[in-house]
């Protein structure tokens, strides 16, 4: 797709607070926004296009036409916790679990096979790992890069369940 753009664009510069960018001869813009908010936008067609992380696509759960993986940003999302809870966490006997993505691990768990009725999912916005530190959570569902943060706090991955980078995704129905 980027190869049949024959033309380079030049972008004015931003300016203060600006969140819209656009090209100098005004054929083109770029929005700034919320890496968990670009799906949407782009499935409701606000944006022809746009970038984030594969995170961010897979809550949202829909399907995009396209999908390119980007070589920057890897990480993966995983289970994490205590070193007490992962025999528990092995078995499935875990009830409680902490996440900024509460849409992604119920599908999970579902496609699993554990009875969701049974598991309280925390929704947090950040911070995750504070909920099983603080014995808020038996596990965690949380973005994990180099696993540093679960190492100082006391937890550590109890199963890796997909990829992520960042990713283009266009929706298909316009043409950027």
């Amino acid at each position: 797709m980027f190869e049949s753009m024959s033309k380079e664009v030049a972008f004015l510069p931003f300016t203060g607070r600006q969140i819209t960018k656009f090209s100098s001869d005004g054929l083109f813009s770029i929005t700034e926004a919320k890496a968990d908010d670009v799906p949407m936008l782009v499935a409701k067609n606000y944006f022809d296009a746009g970038i984030c992380g594969t995170d961010s696509i897979v809550e949202y759960g829909k399907v995009f036409e396209t999908r390119i993986n980007l070589p920057f940003s890897a990480c993966e999302m995983a289970f994490a916790g205590k070193l007490e809870n992962k025999e528990a966490f092995m078995q499935r006997k875990l009830k409680i679990y902490a996440t900024k993505f509460p849409n992604t691990l119920l599908r999970y768990l579902e496609a699993d096979g554990q009875d969701v009725n049974t598991i309280s999912i925390l929704p947090l916005r950040g911070g995750v790992e504070m909920a099983a530190t603080c014995n808020i959570a038996d596990a965690i569902f949380d973005i994990v890069e180099s696993g540093q943060t679960l190492k100082e706090n006391g937890l550590e991955v109890y199963k890796t369940v997909f990829p992520i980078s960042a990713e283009f995704i266009r929706n298909g129905q316009e043409s950027i």
